[in-house]
């Protein structure tokens, strides 16, 4: 009888184990495999920060090898989140920690279905995301793209990102000028 009960709980626990694993992307600092490759968020349930319309570091952001064939698509959706444990100390603290992420989730545009001017967040199409980790990354942050479906990803070179983002964001290579969602820090 003991043993019968035995598998059932252990099974049990390995279910509860796996799935606070998979959770933990939600809430916790970034992931990379042993190649060093950051491994996809999850944003779901993560604090809106901001939201966007077309973007004219479209065409930087391509995959490499493909920018001088990649065209800026005027109408794709950006929706920004930021990890809530790193918004709950940039509250605080005014500053960005370690292990800050933010992602840009872009989406396709559809008209359809609702009558007059409206457009909907439709498909996926990529997602850009920045991680602050001064000990990986020499400039403090490392940025990536996912394409559509992809779940790992390596960073850019620092010319093709973080030099934008020292030049024009206005808080520690983030935009916060432009997040509307952001509490201003006085």
């Amino acid at each position: 009888m003991k043993n019968a009960l035995a598998i059932p709980v252990l099974l049990a626990t390995l279910a509860i184990g796996v799935a606070a694993a998979q959770s933990v992307w939600r809430d916790e600092a970034a992931f990379f495999d042993n190649d060093g490759m950051l491994m996809r968020p999850n944003p779901a349930g993560w604090p809106y920060i901001s939201a966007s319309i077309g973007g004219g570091a479209t065409n930087m952001m391509a995959p490499e090898g493909q920018e001088e064939e990649a065209k800026e698509i005027k109408g794709d959706f950006h929706v920004i989140q930021m990890n809530p444990w790193a918004l709950d100390q940039y509250m605080e603290s005014g500053s960005f920690p370690e292990g800050t992420v933010f992602t840009m989730t872009f989406y396709t545009l559809d008209q359809n279905g609702f009558p007059g001017d409206r457009y909907w967040a439709k498909a996926v199409t990529a997602m850009e995301v920045g991680v602050k980790d001064s000990e990986r990354f020499e400039k403090g942050w490392g940025y990536f793209r996912f394409e559509a479906g992809a779940t790992t990803a390596k960073a850019f070179a620092v010319e093709r990102c973080q030099a934008c983002h020292i030049a024009n964001a206005a808080t520690d290579s983030v935009f916060t000028q432009l997040y509307s969602g952001l509490p201003k820090k006085e």
